[in-house]
């Protein structure tokens, strides 16, 4: 299919832990180590057009809060960027909201020019969560863990589910879904790493004793039965 896109050559140099997605009319890179007003490894998220021979980026995604280290836009086993129909998220887990400490806030922007349209934070503002450590997203539903959050035991961690529309959007005004571990334990970390597959979730829990055995690790499958409306 090279032949459908025009020549064009964007003038990004290649970051440790870049990637590259593809989806109609544009092309993510990740840049999670770009350095960015000075501190290191704050990170940057470009779009760029496949309609246009143009060199420059549609936009150049910066974290709306500037924290060093944040690695902004990662997309790995951890995933802290999902694109969905139109649009992208990226979370920040750290981010202090409202006074509290590690709270979290996960962010959507359009893919057509990157400007942010919606912000989304812990439910009940909890301090620790670390809210968008992991996020999934299927054709069902859009899932943020807070892998720190503190249910039964400290730091058990849990799991929050919106539905998504026919459309692909996902509707944020209706209540969230929470699903906590089966078999909470402290510090377990709940929801460090998610996937989703329709309604099905699995949730990685790192740090669940197995078999007498500390920090065994467990995977739970999940299955989220709200309906849409």
């Amino acid at each position: 299919h090279r032949a459908a896109l025009p020549a064009c050559k964007w003038p990004l140099r290649a970051q440790p832990h870049s990637q590259v997605f593809i989806r109609p009319g544009a092309v993510i890179v990740t840049h999670p180590m770009e350095v960015v007003d000075g501190m290191d490894g704050v990170g940057a998220i470009y779009i760029l057009n496949t309609r246009s021979r143009k060199r420059e980026p549609i936009a150049r995604i910066l974290p709306p809060v500037r924290q060093p280290h944040a690695h902004w836009g990662v997309p790995d086993a951890e995933s802290r960027m999902v694109i969905g129909n139109g649009f992208l998220v990226a979370s920040l887990p750290t981010e202090t909201v409202r006074a509290q400490p590690d709270s979290g806030a996960v962010y959507f922007f359009w893919l057509r020019d990157g400007k942010q349209f919606s912000r989304l934070t812990h439910p009940h503002q909890k301090p620790h969560t670390r809210f968008g450590q992991a996020m999934a997203l299927s054709s069902s539903h859009f899932v943020v863990a807070a892998p720190d959050e503190t249910g039964v035991f400290w730091g058990d961690g849990a799991v929050y589910a919106w539905p998504v529309g026919p459309t692909g959007a996902v509707r944020l005004f209706v209540r969230a879904v929470r699903r906590a571990s089966p078999t909470p334990c402290r510090s377990c970390g709940f929801g460090r790493i998610a996937s989703i597959s329709g309604h099905m979730l699995a949730v990685a829990c790192p740090s669940e004793p197995v078999g007498g055995v500390q920090d065994g690790g467990a995977t739970f499958l999940l299955e989220l039965l709200r309906p849409l409306d």
